[in-house]
């Protein structure tokens, strides 16, 4: 009898280990994190109010992040930030499922960064998209953390815009085209009021 009840338990736990493996192995498949990738997203922009859309999502073993088809809009469906290819190491887990970014390192290919001001607005559209994401009280005292050791950025485009203007005037725009950048240290720090 405890023979039996062994050779059954022994049935149950590499039937639990082979699904667990089947689980991994599957989650390895990019068409898989792609498609968990858009489900998230979906839940984003439904709770957010954002309009965020991303092509393909691989997560590699060694925790190498990638993103094509990166396409972010703004409350006017205008262009607020497309690229071609984002790609990171996530360093920090932990720090990340406390809500803060460390990365050592990001590369972005055709990155396009629209930020404008719409007629009537009195904030950027990059303020609007950061602030739907603010609920208006702080989980916690400690601060937002955003790092990354160093940047890389090719064929990048930046562009501002300000459509509030005088009767008769053109509305102002700048911008820099094909921005290559190798080394750039960012650091950004907020702290709860």
């Amino acid at each position: 009898m405890i023979g039996k009840i062994f050779r059954i338990l022994k049935t149950i736990i590499k039937i639990g280990i082979y699904t667990l493996i089947f689980i991994f192995l599957a989650l390895m498949i990019p068409a898989v994190q792609t498609k968990l990738a858009s489900w998230v997203m979906e839940r984003i922009n439904t709770d957010y109010n954002v309009n965020i859309h991303i092509d393909k999502v691989s997560i590699s073993l060694t925790g190498m992040v990638g993103l094509d088809g990166v396409l972010i809009r703004d409350h006017h469906q205008d262009t607020l930030i497309a690229a071609q290819s984002i790609r990171t190491p996530l360093l920090d887990l932990k720090a990340a499922m406390d809500g803060n970014l460390i990365f050592s390192h990001i590369e972005a290919n055709e990155l396009f960064l629209n930020m404008k001001t719409h007629k009537g607005d009195t904030l950027t559209n990059l303020d609007v998209f950061v602030s739907r994401f603010d609920s208006g009280t702080p989980r916690s005292k400690d601060p937002f953390v955003m790092r990354a050791n160093t940047i890389k950025l090719r064929d990048t485009h930046f562009r501002v815009s300000d459509y509030n203007i005088a009767q008769g005037e053109k509305p102002y725009t700048d911008g820099y085209k094909n921005i290559s950048l190798e080394q750039l240290w960012i650091s950004i720090l907020w702290i709860p009021k």
